[in-house]
């Protein structure tokens, strides 16, 4: 009559678990990447409660093998010392029956606790529904396709334990069954060790078939949580390969991240290079005004040009132009002092006028005349 934590099965926790890994792949590639993490971190999860579990599970059955190797060794006891050992199974099985019915009081409130819960869960998970699931059968609770309970979202993390503790330690209607059987069977149980206290041999038979009893009962135990164990393993199995596929999917999400940062860098570059070629667009058309006033400057510089060509125009008006001197008529004295000199009495000046002031003089080249005439 002993259990109630830890004896759920994991399918009745994670429903779904036994996905395919193609139907795995093809979901993982649709979901993002916190989405991934949450799946990760949900997975991890998953791992410490069966892990937890299967702890549980084995120290339970190495319990009933002990037990099951205490009940075998003492039916070998002498008859002498059976009936104290009534006297103690009595006092021992009546303060099991007043712990097993406190134990029923308390089971009965957390059963009423649990189905509002899962109703109120079920209300709730069927007005919001999770990314990631198909189709379910009417009256399954909604949980996500990673197998993550309902409660995992909508709770804090102290909360979730909480919640997993009493989903462990809550009995199903059979349960409750039998342990109204079990505290039946030891209230008459008790009824008959007070009579067969008269019988000492009567006690001793009813003893031994209540050992025989208890062994195969034991015995069923025994076989029950090793295949438990066994679909625990299978499911710590699955779970370890699904955590292989979100590994993989969580290592293709980085290269793509990865990718998605080239990306963002090539953009930045084309960026860059629009706003050098906008620059290089203003430049020239900086260029192109310089032109314009470079062209205006240089009419301007031809207009100055051509009024410095007008003012020596105007200045060479002053100058003296000698047709016919001959060649060497001015000796080895300067040609300007020799024209100071002759120029007065070419023009018959009196010789009381002014000197004529001679700045510079210089002879033009002269054509020859290819006429032999």
């Amino acid at each position: 009559m002993e259990g109630g934590a830890g004896e759920a099965p994991p399918s009745h926790l994670f429903p779904g678990l036994l996905i395919g890994h193609t139907r795995d792949l093809q979901c993982v590639s649709k979901l993002t990447w916190k989405q991934l993490e949450d799946q990760y971190l949900c997975l991890q999860e998953e791992i410490t409660l069966l892990k937890q579990h299967v702890q549980i599970l084995e120290w339970k059955l190495h319990r009933f093998s002990t037990k099951l190797s205490k009940l075998r060794n003492g039916h070998s006891g002498l008859a002498g010392g059976q009936n104290v050992e009534a006297k103690d199974t009595i006092e021992e099985l009546k303060d099991r029956v007043a712990t097993l019915e406190s134990q029923k009081e308390v089971l009965q409130r957390k059963l009423i606790m649990a189905r509002q819960q899962i109703l109120a869960l079920g209300r709730h998970t069927h007005q919001s529904p999770r990314m990631g699931r198909g189709v379910q059968p009417e009256g399954e609770v909604t949980q996500t396709s990673q197998t993550v309970p309902a409660h995992y979202a909508l709770s804090s993390m102290d909360d979730y334990k909480g919640q997993t503790e009493r989903f462990f330690t809550e009995p199903q209607p059979v349960r409750l069954t039998e342990l109204d059987l079990a505290i039946h069977s030891l209230r008459e149980t008790f009824t008959l060790k007070e009579k067969e206290l008269e019988y000492p041999m009567k006690e001793l038979h009813k003893q031994q078939i209540d050992g025989l009893r208890l062994t195969i009962k034991d015995n069923v135990d025994v076989i029950r949580l090793q295949k438990q164990l066994s679909n625990e393993r299978t499911a710590v199995l699955v779970i370890k390969d699904k955590f292989t596929v979100l590994k993989q999917a969580y290592e293709t999400q980085l290269e793509e991240n990865s990718f998605a940062a080239l990306a963002e860098r090539v953009t930045d570059i084309e960026t860059r290079l629009t706003e050098a070629e906008q620059r290089i667009s203003s430049a020239e058309d900086s260029a192109t005004v310089t032109d314009g006033q470079l062209a205006n400057l240089k009419i301007v510089v031809e207009q100055l040009q051509a009024k410095m060509d007008d003012l020596e125009n105007r200045g060479c008006r002053k100058n003296l132009k000698i047709v016919g001197l001959p060649e060497e008529a001015e000796g080895t004295i300067p040609l300007a002092s020799f024209l100071q000199d002759v120029i007065p009495k070419w023009l018959e000046l009196p010789p009381d006028f002014h000197n004529i002031d001679i700045d510079w003089g210089h002879r033009s080249p002269t054509f020859i005349s290819n006429n032999s005439n």
